[in-house]
């Protein structure tokens, strides 16, 4: 049972020293996992969870016992400090390293912005998860809407946008917008009304990949983190990567760029995108209405006109996140450079060598 939660990229085995790659993140995405005759479900991380969490890794550790001491704990879907359950289980894992003397380890997650964990190494994971599902070359679209933003969990800065945009009836009749969809006890609750969309397949509607997104111009983007410094890249801008699609960014600070350290363009050409270097949540919060504000007076014939303009801009941003997409995993095999030698007797980093 243990095989199936570790991950190895075989193609660099030769290049690295002996690693175990340990996919957290494979636990928390099934709803039950049957582990040593218990019926193990990560959901609130509450005390029984912990133990059984706990003895995983504990059995993992001595299963390699004789065979390694380097250990690289991977979350491929999320960020080890986004959320309750998972800065939990980061404490967990750093605990049983203490504990068993594990002297080079290195946490790996979807976080490329600064990271308070120690042995951290962010890496962007889910950008390119889109695009095989969409045409790879640029297309025309029929706009019918300025604007698409859905947001699936209740977090404060997409009920600041969507408040902005649902109090106003201009505004609100120009996007496709969502909210807690699957929760209809929240007040915010708003489901798209599919009927006025003629083949919108209702499969496609909370998912990676809409087709509302082909039928609107820009895509007002409420990632996972608004506060500083996290930089937690989802599947809500590999959307917009994937469908071609000019966005805003409601996310943390220089999240832009970042993204063009990753060689991805973005739209300071047609508007203002100072708020990127605007550290005061509040401040860039104010800039990006402003910047919707703008877009949102726009009649849907300059929008097309300007999509047309993008499409350089669009293209090259698809075509990067397939190619991270297909390479995936490939930089794994600069571990060495990252890999942290760790005193635990004495509670301090040795060096950077192995």
């Amino acid at each position: 049972m243990i095989s199936e939660y570790r991950v190895r990229f075989k193609k660099n085995l030769n290049k690295l020293p002996k690693y175990e790659f340990i996919d957290i993140s494979f636990i928390f995405s099934k709803s039950s996992i049957d582990i040593w005759d218990v019926n193990y479900q990560i959901t609130d991380l509450n005390s029984h969870e912990i133990l059984i969490f706990k003895n995983f890794l504990i059995k993992l550790f001595k299963e390699f016992e004789y065979k390694t001491s380097n250990f690289v704990f991977l979350m491929t879907g999320e960020s080890f400090s986004k959320g309750f359950r998972y800065t939990i289980a980061y404490n967990i894992i750093k605990q049983i390293i203490l504990e068993h003397n594990i002297k080079n380890f290195l946490f790996v997650d979807n976080n490329i912005g600064q990271s308070n964990i120690i042995n951290h190494r962010g890496y962007p994971f889910i950008i390119g998860r889109n695009s095989p599902w969409v045409n790879s070359f640029f297309y025309n679209k029929k706009f019918i809407k300025n604007f698409i933003c859905l947001n699936g969990n209740d977090f404060p800065h997409r009920s600041e946008i969507f408040n902005f945009i649902n109090s106003d009836t201009d505004l609100k009749n120009k996007t496709f917008l969502s909210y807690e969809p699957n929760n209809k006890n929240h007040p915010f609750h708003t489901i798209i009304d599919l009927d006025k969309i003629n083949g919108q397949d209702p499969y496609f509607r909370y998912v990676n990949i809409n087709p509302l997104c082909d039928n609107s111009f820009c895509n007002i983007i409420t990632e996972s983190f608004f506060d500083n410094p996290p930089i937690h890249i989802t599947e809500k801008t590999d959307r917009a990567f994937a469908h071609r699609q000019p966005f805003i960014m409601v996310g943390g600070c220089r999240y832009l760029t970042k993204l063009k350290g990753l060689g991805f363009k973005t739209f300071d050409k047609w508007w203002d995108e100072s708020y990127d270097l605007e550290f005061d949540n509040i401040k860039r919060m104010n800039k990006i209405k402003k910047v919707i504000t703008e877009i949102s007076k726009w009649d849907l014939n300059k929008c097309q006109e300007v999509y047309l303009e993008m499409e350089d801009v669009l293209q090259n941003n698809y075509n990067v996140s397939n190619d991270m997409w297909q390479s995936f995993g490939k930089n794994y095999v600069n571990f060495d450079d990252y890999l942290i030698k760790y005193d635990s007797k004495n509670n301090k980093i040795l060096d950077n060598s192995l």
